[in-house]
């Protein structure tokens, strides 16, 4: 695990998983091979499937040993597809233990929050100047940057963080499901 990779863990943005059941790995692979759409999970992949009438739940790639995917986007559907979760399956002697990483991190919305960052950062020391040549002005626009700062910055945060955390609780609950 990276330095990054621990960051975002701190923040809530990746969680990582482990669990045993016992089933094999072909059944394993099985069950959730029948839920998963074979397909790539990628940049505007989401749009088709808001038009897909396919009864699966889940899209990506299921192999016998380690799995790619994701939950198919639905209409008015925050969050839950934003996560994508890449597991490895092992073998052991009771049966099989997987390791998952739930991320909903994007290299997108990382460019969208500095840029974000940087204009509000930018914001202020304006407001800051024009509080240093005695103009009023600056604490007229500070209640419209703070309110900017909450939908601009922290609302995507508090979006990724729910998704990682649903999909985390999600993903546990399913695979124990498909013991049965």
């Amino acid at each position: 695990m990276t330095s990054f990779d621990k960051f975002l863990h701190n923040v809530g943005i990746i969680s990582f998983f482990t669990i045993e059941l016992p089933i094999s790995a072909y059944d394993f692979a099985r069950k959730l091979g029948d839920m998963t759409l074979y397909s790539e999970i990628g940049w505007f992949t989401d749009l088709e499937d808001l038009f897909s009438s396919d009864y699966r739940r889940y899209k990506g790639l299921v192999i016998n040993n380690h799995f790619r995917i994701k939950h198919k986007a639905a209409f008015l559907d925050f969050g839950k597809h934003t996560a994508i979760a890449h597991g490895y399956v092992t073998e052991t002697e009771r049966g099989i233990k997987i390791t998952v990483k739930v991320n909903s991190f994007k290299i997108t919305i990382f460019i969208y929050m500095v840029i974000a960052g940087l204009y509000c950062i930018t914001v202020l020391l304006s407001m800051i100047f024009s509080v240093i040549t005695d103009s009023a002005i600056a604490l007229i626009m500070l209640p419209f940057i703070i309110f900017f700062v909450g939908i601009a910055i922290v609302l995507p945060y508090i979006l990724l963080r729910n998704s990682t955390r649903k999909m985390h609780n999600f993903y546990q609950g399913q695979f124990h499901y498909f013991v049965r």
